[in-house]
């Protein structure tokens, strides 16, 4: 029955947070950026030999995972997580996946596995005790059972208590060596410090372990893609979505490797496919919204801030982005609106303020607004600030265009009217009888097409003919000889 845990390990929450682009023009993660010397790591997060350094251990496999069973508790598990895992939005209370749970941990004969599962799934809620009471739970009835001793470690580090998480993660190891929560819990506190070839170790060690664990591949991932890795990165991250297609971090990370090699298309097809897996996994939203503002696609760039700002309204970054998008979609009364109450509620807003300066100058083209909220901005920069000297000469150009303005009215308020010219007299209207008489004809054109006029013809040769000759005697025969 542990090996139903590989199947549930999505569940756990010792995964890493990827970093969002904050601005259209950021594609680094916050922190542990800096790529730091390459070291051999491997191609596959599995086939490299994954000890721990004082264990003194040979041992590179995890044990053989047994069959999982096709009837029974253990199957209902099975499916109920399988249930979870397509539809995320079954991670919630009242859904018919917590009342499965709930079913199969109680009883005479809870399923002990289905009693983890259900603390991770509240774990999972924010009800931190909830969860803490069903971990403990477990081990009143499987003391061995380090997953749930790992987790409670989480729970502590969760409440700041460091020491007692310590304890708790090195009791969980003790038991099992490749406790997948454990191992994943000190391969995110590697990443939070920037040590990412501590966190790569732990990730191989978890899935030495737990060939399915799905936490352990993405912080293997992101600790390659923050060493600039990102071919043998994208390499895991393919080898986890062979595990599940639809894993939304999975996915968002992978946007991000595509956008390390200027793939936009690319990487909005990616962050899309994240946020279909799970509509409520927020990063994904956030890339999706700031790539497509650098893109310059302003209405899915508006469409995916509105959702980040309904989930986080007070995200000055990203409210000051939104205004942009709305700007690129040339609704610039609602931008300014933003804009407005963004820096009337926070007057040190600078960002929110730059923006307004160029709206209403640049698009809007009300210069006597522009000219005072450009001047407002300038007043709070230092002079060795970097948009100082960009303000100063904005705001001589505002101001020479506006006195050029109003020279330009007053030129034109002085200006004699110009006299109206004389209306130009009717023509007489034509009486009847007076129409122009038509023109002759043209000659008709000849058969050849010449244009040419036909010559006239020729008088018939029948009267000039020559007279007739008259004609000559009959001859009546030779006289004869005998009269002469």
């Amino acid at each position: 029955m542990r090996t139903l845990l590989a199947i549930a390990t999505f569940l756990s929450l010792t995964v890493a947070a990827l970093p969002a682009l904050s601005q259209p023009a950021d594609e680094t993660p916050a922190t542990g950026d800096s790529p730091l010397e390459e070291t051999p790591t491997g191609d596959s997060p599995v086939d490299v030999e994954a000890t721990e350094g004082g264990e003194g251990t040979e041992e590179t496999v995890g044990e053989a995972a047994a069959p999982i069973e096709e009837t029974g508790p253990g199957a209902e598990l099975r499916k109920a997580l399988e249930r979870l895992k397509a539809d995320p939005a079954q991670l919630a209370l009242g859904s018919e996946v917590e009342a499965e749970l709930l079913r199969l941990s109680g009883g005479n004969d809870p399923v002990v596995e289905a009693v983890y599962d259900l603390g991770v799934f509240y774990l999972r809620l924010g009800a931190r005790d909830k969860a803490a009471s069903y971990f403990q739970q477990v081990l009143s009835r499987a003391p061995d059972f380090s997953e749930a001793t790992a987790q409670l470690g989480v729970l502590a580090a969760l409440n700041n208590e460091t020491d007692k998480a310590t304890m708790l993660i090195d009791q969980a190891l003790l038991a099992d060596k490749y406790c997948a929560p454990a191992r994943n819990y000190l391969s995110q506190k590697a990443l939070n410090e920037g040590n990412l070839d501590e966190a790569i170790k732990h990730c191989r060690i978890a899935l030495l372990g737990d060939p399915n664990n799905m936490n352990a591949y993405l912080n293997m991932a992101i600790a390659l893609f923050r060493k600039g890795q990102y071919d043998v990165g994208e390499l895991v991250c393919e080898s986890a979505l062979r595990i599940d297609k639809n894993n939304a971090p999975i996915l968002n990370l992978m946007g991000l490797i595509q956008l390390k090699r200027d793939d936009i298309k690319g990487s909005i097809t990616l962050f899309q496919a994240a946020t279909m897996a799970d509509s409520a996994y927020l990063d994904a939203h956030k890339n999706l919204a700031a790539v497509s503002l650098n893109f310059k696609d302003f209405e899915l760039a508006a469409r995916e801030f509105e959702i980040v700002l309904k989930a986080e309204p007070a995200n000055t970054e990203f409210q000051i982005s939104y205004a942009l998008s709305l700007r690129g979609l040339e609704r610039f009364d609602e931008a300014r609106k933003l804009l407005r109450d963004l820096v009337n509620r926070d007057p040190s807003q600078l960002d929110g303020r730059y923006n307004l300066c160029i709206l209403e100058h640049e698009y809007i083209q009300d210069l006597q607004s522009a000219l005072g909220t450009c001047q407002e901005f300038q007043s709070r920069l230092d002079k060795k600030h970097p948009k100082f000297k960009e303000m100063e000469l904005r705001i001589k150009g505002i101001r020479e265009t506006i006195k050029a303005m109003e020279e330009m009215k007053k030129l034109e308020a002085e200006r004699p009217p110009e006299p109206e010219k004389p209306a130009e007299p009717e023509k007489p209207a034509e009486e009847p009888g007076t129409e122009k008489p038509a023109e002759p004809e043209k000659p008709a054109e000849t058969e050849t097409g010449t244009g040419k006029p036909a010559e006239p013809e020729k008088p018939a040769e029948t009267g000039t003919e020559k007279p007739a000759e008259p004609e000559k005697p009959a001859e009546t025969g030779s006289p004869s000889e005998g009269g002469k």
